[in-house]
């Protein structure tokens, strides 16, 4: 006999296992996650764990993703609470290594969307970071004192306990190979254990929900960017100290002069995007099931620009035991989520197009969706046309043609100091 839920959520990462959190909360019954590997163990495993206003820093970004942005802050507030995710609210400082970053960053300040972001002078920032900024090697910052960070793998940890204590069915281990639908319906999901009948079905398994949607017709526009992130063992970096975006770090004018860094158990978590390969390795192949196989070439970018980041943040000459772990987070042309029903397929749903704002927008995503699929009565929390899944009409059918797109507007919008 086949197993049956109201709800399937394909994927177990932030946005899936937040969907299925806040479904139980408006009340659906019978709510089942089927994940390939574990839970958290795609992209959301390299998270970079920063939650943020990214309004402030990001054009692309508008109040829609602001309100996700100020609702991720309050849930994962909620949630260590009860769970110890290593979530502090200590502000997020961007740094400003050299006159361009810092007249660009100016326009953060007191952004309408977080009007509390105010700049320091460099004095002000050495003392915000506990003296792990050299004051004499930067020209100020600018901070947003309401971010936070945390650890993804916690909150993944955490997520798990929540969706078992509100009865949602968690089935790791099990690969969805295909959607099933009769009439213009969804009735379920084939697996590699058989069938799942459901009612509805939300499709959240990130870079690989693609390869589920289109032989029925459907195609996300969006590519996988391969991220890197490196995480060094302790030596003593303060947890009080603000998640930092240092900027303007490189004197040899190549792209990719930003790095962002956090403290993680007195050790440093850092990273950046970057150009070069493997970046784009799979924009026009198919991706693996797991990451641990990614060539390196990005992780020594970070630790290139952690050389020249030294003279901001000294403490990277002591950085040493470095682990690598890497994900594909899904870029889209205007650098807004993928989310809503599917036409002309009554009940199939898609939640995904995280552009490295996965764990922030995570929990609000999901709510917001939840809502919008049980059609919860009165004004919606949050609107969603603005992240329909047509919104590009037919003018994508290969990911080739989405990047051409989204590198015209990540240099066009520098968003979020992308390549400064």
């Amino acid at each position: 006999m086949a197993d049956t839920s109201d709800v399937v959520i394909v994927g177990g990462g932030i946005i899936g296992s937040s969907i299925a959190w806040h479904l139980r909360e408006q009340g659906v019954k019978s709510v089942r996650i089927i994940e390939r590997d574990n839970m958290f163990r795609g992209t959301s495993a390299a998270a970079a764990g920063f939650i943020s206003i990214w309004a402030v820093s990001a054009p692309t970004q508008q109040a829609e993703e602001a309100e996700l942005e100020r609702y991720g802050l309050e849930f994962y507030a909620r949630l260590h609470a009860n769970h110890d995710i290593d979530f502090r609210q200590n502000g997020l400082l961007w740094v400003a290594g050299n006159e361009a970053a810092w007249k660009q960053m100016q326009a953060m300040v007191a952004h309408p969307e977080e009007p509390k972001t105010h700049a320091l002078d460099s004095a002000q920032v050495h003392d915000a970071t506990a003296g792990m900024i050299s004051a004499g090697e930067i020209l100020g910052g600018v901070l947003q004192p309401g971010a936070g960070q945390l650890a993804a793998s916690k909150v993944g940890i955490a997520l798990a306990n929540q969706l078992d204590e509100k009865g949602v069915v968690i089935d790791t281990g099990r690969s969805v190979t295909g959607l099933v639908q009769r009439g213009g319906r969804i009735v379920g999901v084939d697996t590699s254990t058989g069938h799942v009948a459901a009612d509805k079905v939300v499709v959240a398994a990130g870079a690989w929900s693609n390869p589920l949607l289109e032989p029925h017709g459907v195609y996300l526009p969006m590519v996988p960017h391969v991220a890197s992130r490196l995480i060094a063992r302790p030596m003593g970096i303060p947890a009080a100290m603000p998640a930092l975006f240092l900027t303007g770090i490189a004197s040899d004018g190549q792209a990719g002069n930003v790095l962002w860094v956090r403290q993680h158990e007195g050790g440093l978590v850092f990273g950046g995007m970057y150009s070069i390969f493997p970046r784009d390795m799979f924009v026009q192949s198919q991706l693996p099931d797991q990451f641990s196989d990614i060539p390196i070439d990005g992780a020594l970018e970070a630790q290139r620009r952690a050389e020249f980041a030294t003279r901001m943040l000294p403490a990277f000459a002591r950085r040493s035991g470095l682990r690598v772990s890497h994900g594909a987070p899904l870029y889209t042309p205007d650098r807004r989520l993928l989310a809503g029903s599917v036409e002309g397929i009554e009940g199939l749903f898609v939640a995904t197009g995280d552009n490295e704002f996965g764990m922030t927008h995570g929990p609000g995503l999901g709510r917001a969706l939840a809502e919008y699929m049980t059609g919860q009565s009165g004004a919606p929390w949050v609107r969603m046309e603005q992240w329909k899944i047509d919104r590009f009409g037919t003018r994508y059918r290969n990911g080739a043609q989405v990047q051409i797109d989204v590198e015209r507007m990540l240099l066009e919008q520098n968003d979020g100091f992308t390549l400064t």
